[in-house]
């Protein structure tokens, strides 16, 4: 499991910040969005759906940017495509019979393991999935005001 980064305030509490290695907080000066679009109006069902969690974790974590916007599209086309390639396997089963006799893995199979990895990277670079929620910087934790230790 890859080492998290310490968050600044954590590094302030320990005294190791330093201020040339500070990491800004919006590096690319990103347009943070409040509310989600509505998914494209090509996207299918499954598709949207993905649209709609992903949206309201990134918004919950206070992650969701305007650039970040396409790359959601591209993962929402992968859920799309992993849906197609179900309903093929489902329909035609996991070996197919070709005209010539041979039997042979369905090709579906490779489009469901292609999407899967894809939207696996995908969520990844989001912070969706657990070890990378780890490595993503967090907010500092909020102390009871009745806190008798705090010194502030």
């Amino acid at each position: 499991m890859p080492n998290r980064r310490k968050p600044e305030w954590e590094k302030a509490l320990q005294g190791t910040n330093r201020k040339d290695r500070e990491q800004p907080e919006n590096p690319g000066n990103f347009t943070q969005l409040f509310t989600a679009p509505p998914p494209p109006a090509w996207l299918g069902q499954p598709a949207r759906t993905a649209w709609e969690q992903v949206t309201d974790q990134l918004i919950r974590a206070e992650r969701l940017y305007v650039p970040f916007l396409a790359q959601i599209e591209r993962y929402c086309e992968r859920v799309d495509i992993m849906a197609a390639a179900r309903q093929e396997i489902a329909s035609y089963g996991h070996f197919v019979m070709y005209p010539n006799g041979v039997r042979a893995a369905n090709p579906a199979l490779r489009v469901l393991s292609e999407a899967a990895r894809e939207c696996a990277a995908f969520e990844k670079s989001f912070g969706l999935n657990p070890l990378a929620a780890v490595a993503i910087p967090t907010a500092p934790p909020s102390l009871p005001a009745d806190d008798e230790f705090d010194i502030i």
